[in-house]
Formats: C-alpha cells, sequence, structure tokens
C-alpha cells in the first residue's frame, strides 16, 4: 500500500490499476461547507442552492463528503474500478432525469464538453 495526502491508496492488488499503480477512480463532490466555501460562499456555495433549498438540506460536510473517499481508499472497494462517484445529494442524477428543471442545463453543459 502507499501512502497519499495520509489516505492508503490500493495498488496494483485491488482491481485493475492505471499506469500509476492507482485504480481509476474519481471522486466529484457537490457544494461542501468549509471555510475556504465559506469566504467565496455566493459562488461555491450558491451552486445548487436552489436544489438543496427545495430538498430542504444544506450544503455537504467535510465529513460527508470525506466517508465515500475512505470507502474508495479501503479493502472494501478493492473490486472497484473505473467509477465517478458524484456527492452532491442528487443534484446532477436530477438535471439528467429532469425531476429538478434548473439543474437540465448545467447538466447538458457538462455533457457537451
Amino acid at each position: 500500500m502507499e501512502q497519499a495526502d495520509g489516505l492508503r491508496l490500493r495498488g496494483e492488488q485491488g482491481g485493475a490499476a492505471t499506469e500509476t499503480g492507482h485504480p481509476d477512480q474519481h471522486h466529484l463532490p457537490g457544494p461542501t461547507e468549509t471555510p475556504l466555501a465559506q469566504a467565496n460562499k455566493q459562488t461555491w456555495l450558491g451552486f445548487g442552492a436552489g436544489y438543496r433549498a427545495e430538498l430542504g438540506i444544506e450544503a455537504a460536510t467535510s465529513l460527508q463528503q470525506a466517508y465515500p473517499l475512505l470507502f474508495l481508499c479501503s479493502d472494501a472497494a478493492s473490486a472497484i474500478n473505473g467509477i465517478t462517484l458524484v456527492t452532491d445529494a442528487g443534484y446532477f442524477r436530477s438535471g439528467i432525469t429532469g425531476s429538478f428543471p434548473n439543474a437540465t442545463p448545467t447538466v447538458q453543459f457538462l455533457f457537451s464538453l
């Protein structure tokens, strides 16, 4: 196991790995309540605010965003490879399905890239 930023990362022993020996996993967090986000509140925490307000939820905490990362870096996820994990309380999916129409333009823009 290698150490990176204090987290154990699976190398060649867990699932197929990239050339660097690390599984091809990506974490795309939604708005997260941090001191840096507070300093840029309108920009960083404003994204998806209408969606969260409609659901009655707040932006994620750092701990809520850390849990999926800890799982992906654990031996429990050794068979997982080639994943992009979006942890945005469902905002992106709501744009795909149209259940929250204001998210649809954002999703369409991202798909166009």
